[in-house]
C-alpha cells in the first residue's frame, strides 16, 4: 500500500509539473506571436507613412530606416543601417540633434520635438529643414530604440520667414514651428495603437 501511495503521489507531482511546463510553453508561444504581430503592425505603419521614420540606439546609430528616406533625401534605406545619424544632419545642427536625443532619453515613452537641417544625398551642401519628433521606446520589446519621425518643412519655413538656425523647443534659437505639439501627440497616439496601450500626454 505504501509503495502504491508513493507512486500515486509521484504521478500527481509529475502531472502537475508537466501541466506547468505546458502552460509556460503556451504562454511563451502566445507572447512570441503577440510580439511578431506587434512588429508587423509597426513595420506596416512606418512603411506606409509619407514621413520618414528612423530608429536609433542611445548613441544615435541607425538600427532601422524606413523606405521613405529615399524619395525625401535620396539615401537608399538599407545603406544607412549601422550608420551614425550625424552623417545625415547638417554639421552646425549636430549638437542640437544630440540635445534633442538627450531630452528624449530623459523622458521614456514621451515625445520631444525640434527642427534640424539635414543633408540630401545628391548635394550635402544644399540642406533641407525638417521638423523632427523623437519618441523614446527603448523599453519596448518591439522597437527597442528611439523613434525619429521627421518631415521636410523647408518650403513652409521659407514661406513663413522662419528659416532660422536650427532650434529646439525652449532653446535660445527659438521655438518649434506651430503644430509641433500636435504632431508629437499624434505620434504618441500612433505608437500607442501599434503597441496596444494608452497614449501618454
Amino acid at each position: 500500500m505504501l509503495a502504491l501511495s508513493l507512486r500515486r503521489r509521484a504521478s500527481r507531482a509529475f502531472a502537475g509539473a508537466y501541466a506547468r511546463v505546458v502552460a509556460e510553453d503556451n504562454e511563451r508561444k502566445l507572447a512570441e506571436r503577440a510580439l511578431r504581430e506587434s512588429e508587423q503592425r509597426f513595420q506596416a505603419l512606418v512603411h506606409q507613412a509619407s514621413d520618414v521614420f528612423t530608429v536609433v540606439d542611445t548613441d544615435g546609430r541607425i538600427r532601422y530606416q524606413s523606405p521613405a528616406i529615399e524619395p525625401v533625401l535620396g539615401y537608399p534605406a538599407d545603406h544607412l543601417l549601422g550608420a551614425e545619424m550625424d552623417s545625415l544632419v547638417h554639421t552646425d545642427d549636430q549638437q542640437a540633434f544630440h540635445d534633442l536625443l538627450g531630452k528624449s532619453l530623459a523622458r521614456p515613452s514621451a515625445s520631444v520635438v525640434g527642427e534640424l537641417r539635414m543633408r540630401p544625398h545628391a548635394d550635402p551642401q544644399a540642406s533641407r529643414r525638417f521638423e523632427m519628433t523623437i519618441t523614446n521606446l527603448l523599453h519596448d520589446q518591439t522597437v527597442g530604440g528611439l523613434v525619429l519621425n521627421y518631415r521636410d518643412i523647408t518650403e513652409r519655413a521659407l514661406y513663413t520667414g522662419a528659416a532660422h538656425p536650427a532650434g529646439l523647443r525652449g532653446s535660445p534659437h527659438g521655438p518649434a514651428q506651430p503644430g509641433a505639439a500636435g504632431r508629437a501627440a499624434g505620434l504618441r497616439a500612433g505608437a500607442a495603437r501599434v503597441l496596444d496601450r494608452p497614449a501618454l500626454c
